[in-house]
């Protein structure tokens, strides 16, 4: 017999074991000797497993009653590994225990609660407070932090700006345009990285926005309008200006109460556009406005 005959023959031994682990250490010895010899001598004639031979016997629980049988020893019965399941029961327990009082502790005190209106963060049930202000800075007693990271600063400007063309360019980012009242551009964003517009007064105004950032821009109706979306939300508000968008991996919405002062072309190399097309798209306006999806959605309202 070589040596991976001999590891499986032990590991069915083994399993055969726990069937007469209630019965004397030399009964149960010498029973699982004779089962031993019984299915070598099968597996030598015979081209089967030992695992295939027990089966084709009718399994541990018949060749080993047979045996006790004969000895007058009671019949075979699996015992499992009482230490194991005690210990499972016991690990069970603490986990049901602990899912229990968590649920019931955060019934009478929540272990964070957000109040946006207030600008305040409070712990365990209002034992501890944090007041914020606009800027996303808190304090407790001596300690103060900036929650940039948490929630976010808010950062707002107005701006006068020279050259013909506003940039906009913005990564993971959410960006809602609306028409200027006046002749400047008026921004107020939350962002995490404390982005500001970056202004050149011989290409216009560049305005660059990070992922997890949120804004809202008038721009003046005279700037013309360049802006790249990369899986960024867009939404123009009765934005009448020439623009020119480059959507890749993002949503753009537009809406306008008379789309005939604009033609918009959109070309898409993949993705979808909805709506109203044929109101944006296919009126006599001379004044034309381009959108190219790469891949993304455009919505006409």
């Amino acid at each position: 017999m070589n040596i991976e005959d001999q590891k499986s023959l032990d590991s069915q031994l083994k399993k055969l074991e726990r069937f007469v682990l209630h019965i004397p250490y030399a009964a149960r010895s010498e029973i699982l000797e004779e089962v031993k010899i019984e299915i070598s001598e099968i597996h030598q004639t015979q081209n089967k497993s030992f695992k295939q031979i027990i089966a084709m016997l009718g399994g541990p629980k018949t060749i080993l009653d047979r045996l006790l049988v004969k000895r007058g020893l009671p019949k075979a019965r699996e015992t499992r590994n009482v230490g194991k399941v005690i210990l499972l029961s016991i690990l069970g327990i603490f986990i049901i225990g602990g899912v229990f009082l968590y649920f019931f502790v955060q019934s009478f005190f929540p272990l964070v609660e957000i109040d946006s209106k207030d600008n305040h963060i409070s712990f365990f049930g209002g034992k501890v407070v944090l007041k914020g202000d606009e800027q996303g800075n808190y304090s407790y007693s001596n300690i103060s932090y900036n929650s940039q990271k948490f929630l976010g600063d808010k950062v707002t400007g107005d701006l006068s700006v020279g050259g013909a063309i506003v940039h906009l360019d913005f990564n993971q980012a959410a960006l809602n345009l609306a028409k200027s009242k006046d002749a400047l551009f008026h921004y107020s964003c939350k962002t995490h990285n404390d982005e500001r517009p970056e202004v050149d007064q011989k290409q216009g105004l560049y305005f660059h926005l990070n992922q997890f950032s949120e804004c809202d821009i008038d721009v003046p109706t005279h700037k013309e309008l360049k802006i790249e979306v990369n899986q960024g939300s867009l939404n123009l508000q009765d934005i009448t200006q020439k623009y020119s968008i480059e959507l890749d991996m993002g949503h753009v919405s537009i809406t306008m109460k008379d789309p005939s002062i604009l033609r918009i072309n959109v070309t898409a190399d993949r993705g979808e556009v909805e709506g109203n097309v044929d109101a944006y798209t296919k009126n006599d306006s001379k004044k034309e406005s381009i959108i190219h999806v790469k891949n993304g959605r455009v919505i006409f309202n």
